[in-house]
């Protein structure tokens, strides 16, 4: 369901304090607002660019882009402001 979590691994805030949840059971990343409610999130185990298979970390660049490490596909992904 949206804005709830499943297995949260690793989570950074952006500079406008969103929380950034990577999801490694769901392979998403989910964005909340500080109070925990639902921004938006992004990814699916599909293959492709831009899915995620087991996501456990994410960072946030100076420049707001999001960093998320796939555990199963051994990869760094970078997502814009939007996922």
């Amino acid at each position: 369901r949206r804005g709830q979590l499943k297995s949260p691994c690793g989570m950074a805030f952006t500079q406008e304090g969103l929380l950034v949840v990577a999801e490694s059971a769901c392979n998403r990343v989910s964005v909340l607002r500080q109070d925990g409610s639902f921004v938006f999130t992004f990814g699916s185990k599909k293959g492709g660019p831009g899915q995620l298979k087991e996501p456990n970390g994410v960072c946030v660049t100076p420049d707001g882009n999001f960093v998320v490490s796939d555990t199963k596909r051994r990869t760094l992904q970078v997502f814009d402001k939007e996922g």
